[in-house]
């Protein structure tokens, strides 16, 4: 990882003594930085990432963490994916310290526009023979704990594109079909 502290004029190197490749990073305070990892893991920095340290790893089979918000310095949504297409969604509420399993249909994106207020897509196939696909996105008014389905499209296939929420009323979703 590398690090600026004069608007990119010259940067510093950190090793985050992982050889995961790291997906996706959030600062959530000067020196709270909060990581996402191929292999499944999640890890954090409490000194501006100058050392590193493994808070979460996932199940075996879902190598892959594809995505990383927080809406607020406590809560935040990583998720982790397989290479069969299948996922699932982890949520802390105390700053990436501890992260639990929250469900949704095959999760990919997710968008938050208030700690409360988030969106996520999902997708599944009906079967069998399981060659009917749907692309969903899911709503949820109650920081996670709760997802409920506000739209799904019938496709050709699941490739997803990344769900993003502006404020509350508007929102842009990528649709790959075809």
């Amino acid at each position: 990882m590398v690090k600026t502290t004069n608007g990119g004029n010259n940067w510093e190197l950190y090793n985050t003594g992982f050889a995961n490749r790291i997906t996706d990073i959030k600062m959530l305070s000067k020196n709270k930085i909060v990581g996402v990892c191929d292999g499944g893991l999640i890890i954090k920095s409490t000194n501006g990432g100058v050392n590193w340290f493994s808070v979460f790893t996932s199940p075996p089979g879902f190598i892959y963490m594809i995505n990383l918000v927080f809406p607020d310095t406590l809560n935040g949504y990583a998720v982790a994916q397989t290479n069969s297409q299948t996922g699932n969604l982890y949520r802390t509420s105390n700053g990436g310290d501890n992260w639990i399993m929250s469900y949704v249909n095959n999760p990919k994106y997710v968008s938050f526009s208030s700690p409360s207020t988030g969106w996520i897509h999902g997708s599944y196939t009906l079967g069998p023979p399981f060659n009917t696909y749907h692309m969903a996105v899911y709503k949820t008014t109650n920081s996670g704990l709760n997802w409920n389905p506000e739209y799904d499209f019938q496709t050709a296939s699941i490739n997803p594109g990344p769900v993003f929420f502006v404020n509350e009323l508007t929102g842009y979703k990528v649709m790959q079909l075809g």
